[in-house]
């Protein structure tokens, strides 16, 4: 048994709070289309992937500990047959089915913090349905749990026979790491330096009601990509600076404001041999932005790297640990609910390999929701060009604006 990291901490209270935004869980939830799929062989997988990743057996206690509860029934794949229903009936169906799993709440109470299940649809054609608790694991992590999966599913592992809990393994030599110690008390004091220079976070467009999630996305293409990045290259910046500054511009011409700040989360897994991990290595740093109307696009987005930069480097002090101090200060909560993400730095260059693509078919939905997040922007590679992703509570927004600042 071991205590929540901050991460998790503030994820698993979010998921009860009655605040604006709160009572949802922090949660990836994905679909794949697939063709020809052996359900059996799929099965087996499952099982696999349950026994092999102990988080995905993830029990959160009712004081707040985690533990990992022996595999059982409720860690197996979920069948649904749709296969003789009329294509009206098989929207509506496969509709209702993202609809409930893109805003579910898993029992991680019961030890269920993923949930895999499989509609089987006419034609021999069938769609994955994903979803990983991130109190469990991480973004990086649901990309190892996809990679296993497709890995398992070509060739099944034995059981494992060791019982250790690599996560947790990992959670006892970082509490241990006298240096990281040192290094965290130097940040925590740079940070404190700087809480009074913070920008405020954008407010909220519209009391928020019932918890109404939803996606924007739009795929860029393959020749769309080669420029952009060759348009990055010749003004100096990263792919990720060039659109965290265009996100930026597109925020505060949204609520009208040159001075605010956002969410940026970081995915980097420093320490030795966890990349195959399943688990919450996740961290954020809070971004003050400034906009400059003197300022062209590419001295901005310079500008921003350096920012970037100099944050990740006194990151070792938690994000979540600054928004508290940052709350104390102001003496209210002071959330973060715009968010930006890139994953363009990931191994492998793509979302998800083309193991997972040529096994599960092509990604059809992805959607994820976390406490006090109204916007979350991402970008990554994916399909051969670039995915921009923004997940949304609906509710938090005027009618029609969220469109307008996609657009």
């Amino acid at each position: 048994m071991k205590a929540l990291t901050t991460m998790q901490a503030a994820y698993w209270v979010g998921r009860q709070s009655e605040a604006p935004l709160g009572g949802v869980s922090a949660h990836l939830y994905a679909e794949f289309n697939c063709s020809d799929l052996d359900v059996e062989r799929l099965r087996q997988a499952v099982t696999a992937l349950y026994l092999h990743h102990p988080m995905l057996r993830l029990r959160v206690t009712a004081d707040g500990q985690q533990t990992i509860d022996a595999s059982g029934p409720q860690h197996r794949l979920h069948l649904d047959d749709f296969s003789h229903a009329d294509a009206p009936d098989v929207a509506n169906r496969l509709a209702h089915k993202r609809q409930t799993k893109s805003s579910q709440k898993l029992p991680l109470e019961q030890g269920v913090p993923c949930d895999i299940s499989l509609s089987l649809l006419p034609g021999g054609h069938s769609r994955l349905h994903v979803d990983l608790d991130m109190i469990a694991g991480d973004a990086m992590g649901f990309r190892v749990l996809m990679e296993d999966l497709a890995r398992f599913y070509h060739q099944c592992p034995t059981a494992p026979d060791d019982s250790s809990i690599p996560y947790f393994d990992y959670l006892d030599r970082h509490r241990a790491d006298t240096a990281l110690q040192a290094r965290r008390a130097r940040a925590q004091a740079w940070w404190r330096e700087r809480l009074t220079q913070l920008p405020p976070a954008p407010h909220l467009l519209r009391t928020p009601d019932r918890c109404r999630s939803d996606r924007l996305a739009l795929q860029l293409s393959a020749r769309e990509t080669q420029a952009l990045e060759e348009a990055a290259k010749a003004h100096h910046v990263t792919l990720s600076s060039l659109f965290l500054a265009l996100f930026a511009v597109t925020v505060g011409h949204g609520w009208n404001l040159s001075r605010f700040r956002l969410n940026v989360p970081l995915f980097h897994r420093e320490a030795e041999n966890v990349d195959n991990i399943i688990g919450d290595f996740s961290n954020l740093v809070l971004l003050g932005i400034t906009l400059n109307p003197m300022e062209n696009l590419s001295t901005f987005s310079r500008r921003l790297m350096d920012q970037l930069a100099e944050l990740i480097a006194n990151a070792d002090y938690p994000g979540v640990s600054v928004m508290r101090d940052l709350s104390r200060l102001q003496g209210s909560m002071q959330p973060s609910p715009v968010v930006f993400t890139a994953g363009f730095g990931i191994q492998g260059k793509a979302l998800f390999s083309d193991d997972v693509t040529r096994t599960f078919g092509p990604l059809e939905w992805v959607i994820s929701q976390g406490p006090q997040v109204a916007l979350d922007a991402q970008v990554a590679h994916a399909n051969g060009g670039i995915l921009i992703n923004w997940d949304v509570r609906q509710d938090a927004f005027p009618d029609r604006l969220l469109p307008q600042l996609f657009a």
